[in-house]
């Protein structure tokens, strides 16, 4: 019972990062979009002309703002795949080192509750047997204390009888 409280509370700490990486990923991947958006409408401009387009090819100022841009997206790509391994190491899984360790403690639980199971259903049967031992056992005083009675009153007609036969 503590195991499993201690795994709820674990896995809510566990949802709760999930929630707040999520957020940070779904920012990131607004900024990624934003920049594409804004990649794709810079490759819109430059395309129309082909004497624009080589105005652009030529402008240092241009082609450096080209660079910065792709290199942002490459570096927010890379954060989204660190940001989305996060997230997935911290997704339960049986296949991972503490989803191992969790498993083979249920697997634990799971047997010590068979046992208990078990060890409950005899304790029943030997309580049930020692109830019918204690009835046996409460027939047999009465018997024995009427068989007492018997032999008492017997005693005393022969000892009558013994009398009689003495004074006769």
């Amino acid at each position: 019972a503590v195991a499993v409280q201690e795994l709820r509370e674990h896995n809510g700490a566990l949802k709760q990062k999930v929630e707040v990486l999520g957020g940070a990923l779904q920012e990131r991947e607004r900024r990624v979009l934003a920049l594409e958006a804004e990649l794709a409408a810079s490759r819109a401009a430059a395309s129309p002309k082909i004497a624009q387009v080589s105005k652009l090819l030529l402008d240092p100022g241009v082609h450096r703002e080209f660079v910065q841009m792709r290199e942002e997206i490459i570096l927010a790509r890379s954060r989204i795949k660190v940001l989305q391994e996060e997230v997935d190491s911290l997704k339960y899984s049986p296949e991972t080192q503490q989803g191992k360790a969790l498993m083979g403690q249920v697997q634990k639980l799971r047997m010590e509750a068979k046992t208990f199971r078990e060890e409950a259903e005899v304790a029943h049967r030997v309580k049930q047997q020692l109830q019918q031992c204690r009835r046996s056992l409460d027939e047999l005083t009465m018997n024995h204390q009427a068989l007492q009675d018997y032999a008492k009153s017997l005693s005393q007609q022969l000892e009558q009888a013994q009398r009689k036969a003495a004074v006769s």
